[in-house]
């Protein structure tokens, strides 16, 4: 269905599919896409189907970052330009925190530019797989602005402090490759084979046990900040859960019939 004009939100058996959809200005953030994005990861649970989702943008650019639009108050003071940006901001850090939080997967079909918060955006999901011709601009420090939505809670996690302070600090851009080998991305493929690739991973991943599935992002997300014994006790339970389901049967048995065939 069509959330939005400036967002389209299908699911096609079992996959949810997230388009950025303002093509013309390279995708870039407005207030309608993060309501949107907002309307759609609010209602994720009510999908019961839903096994994993894909966030791709149309047209020639992943997100060229926020658009000019929102920054329309130039002239205003600096305490009404702070109290007319603080309830979208605040939105933005709900939406990445919803992403970082849904049940399921979420895969980054990324290609073009991604600058400025396209960047937050693709940090938040769980896969990142990307054309090669990518560029990541962390542009912030351009305009004089620091960064928002999660990044530097995530970009030195991914890359590490001194690498994240490079590129934070000198606005210096990341290509696909040197992303890939930072460990930015989960990986980089030719452009023109970047709808199979993720064809190839959708399917994949709609054959693994939605449990399964479930807790091991939730584990891994947790462990930054988790202690070993806390770490010890999630892990604990969240095993048990998925030895109590008909997935975990049926996976076994399929084990059992490979090693036999």
């Amino acid at each position: 269905m069509d959330m939005e004009q400036s967002i389209l939100f299908n699911i096609i058996d079992g996959v949810g599919i997230i388009t950025l959809n303002r093509p013309h200005v390279s995708n870039a953030l407005s207030q309608d896409m993060i309501t949107a994005l907002l309307e759609i990861f609010q209602s994720l649970n009510r999908h019961d189907s839903l096994k994993l989702l894909i966030l791709e943008g149309r047209g020639s650019h992943f997100m060229a970052g926020g658009d000019v639009e929102l920054f329309s108050l130039l002239n205003q003071s600096p305490r009404v330009r702070q109290e007319q940006m603080r309830p979208m901001m605040d939105q933005v850090h709900t939406l990445i925190r919803l992403m970082i939080d849904t049940h399921v997967p979420i895969i980054a079909k990324v290609h073009g530019t991604v600058a400025g918060f396209g960047m937050s955006l693709i940090m938040a999901c769980d896969l990142i797989i990307m054309a090669d011709h990518v560029k990541l601009h962390p542009a912030y420090i351009h305009i004089g602005l620091s960064p928002d939505g999660l990044f530097t809670f995530h970009l030195p996690r991914a890359i590490g402090v001194k690498k994240a302070m490079y590129h934070s600090l000198l606005g210096e851009p990341i290509d696909a490759r040197m992303a890939e080998r930072l460990g930015l991305v989960s990986q980089v493929v030719p452009q023109q084979q970047l709808d199979q690739r993720v064809t190839q991973v959708t399917d994949i991943l709609k054959q693994k046990s939605s449990t399964a599935l479930r807790h091991t992002k939730s584990l891994l997300n947790m462990s930054f900040s988790s202690t070993m014994k806390h770490q010890s006790f999630e892990e604990l339970a969240a095993f048990e859960d998925c030895i109590g389901t008909d997935e975990f049967i049926a996976g076994v048995m399929s084990f059992l019939q490979k090693k036999k065939d």
